[in-house]
């Protein structure tokens, strides 16, 4: 008998340790619109927003930032086990915010990841107005100096820089990137308009200097990703129906993307 309550009670540690009902949402999206500052932006709204949808299940999300660089370290040996994402088993309780499966996640089977979209977006060539890139395509950028962040990976501009095609010269931060581009550092980077845009709102240093290719270098499709674990997480969410919550459409049209 005794033997059986420390087996029920090991069972019921290891349920709260695998799938315990905080969940670190983990994002490396450490720019606005998404973090605007200290607590603030829309990665913490809507964070906040889902505590409060989801506080009867009793899931509590508390929002992790990660760079793109640890985030990869941490999930390169997914196929044999090994992945940990701060200590935390690939299998335990976390989301990663604002990704799109195409962004060097790898998706072939058995993947280890499990999708919900959250919204559309666009991730545009930027250039200056004194030097502008009229960009058509990935030719526009041949024979030119392209500023990337550290650890990002970049569909086709990848390809033109194993080529010998396109110089990359990589940074840490968004802004710091826009700056080179104004002090003439490198010719084009890479973001999404939303984040550009609120930096030409919001800093005297890049008002009036950038300019904003019309034609997107790609359209992207930012998701929820889950653990392979965690369909019940997924599941949760997605009964959420947060397309449909007008709260959650104001934020999103609030931090500049389109329904």
């Amino acid at each position: 008998m005794k033997g059986l309550r420390l087996a029920i009670l090991f069972c019921v540690l290891l349920s709260t340790s695998v799938y315990g009902n905080t969940i670190k949402v983990y994002t490396y999206h450490n720019h606005p619109p998404f973090i605007i500052g200290k607590g603030k932006g829309l990665t913490y709204e809507i964070v906040e927003l889902l505590n409060r949808k989801m506080e009867q299940p009793g899931y509590t999300f508390k929002v992790k930032i990660l760079p793109r660089k640890r985030l990869n370290e941490a999930i390169q040996d997914w196929k044999n086990g090994t992945c940990k994402i701060e200590g935390a088993s690939c299998d335990s309780a976390w989301i990663v915010l604002w990704v799109d499966p195409v962004w060097g996640f790898d998706t072939r089977p058995p993947s280890r990841f499990l999708w919900t979209k959250i919204v559309n977006d666009t991730n545009s060539i930027i250039s200056t107005k004194n030097n502008p890139v009229f960009y058509e395509g990935l030719e526009s950028l041949v024979g030119k100096k392209f500023g990337g962040i550290r650890g990002h990976k970049y569909v086709g501009i990848d390809d033109l820089v194993a080529k010998g095609q396109l110089q990359r010269f990589d940074g840490d931060k968004e802004r710091d990137n826009l700056l080179k581009l104004v002090y003439k550092r490198f010719d084009v980077t890479l973001l999404p308009k939303s984040t550009v845009l609120y930096y030409m709102q919001h800093d005297n240093q890049l008002t009036g200097k950038l300019y904003i290719a019309p034609k997107p270098h790609q359209t992207a499709t930012r998701h929820f990703m889950f653990p392979i674990s965690r369909q019940d997480l997924k599941n949760s969410i997605e009964n959420l129906e947060l397309p449909e919550d007008p709260r959650y459409q104001t934020l999103l049209q609030q931090y500049g993307f389109s329904l």
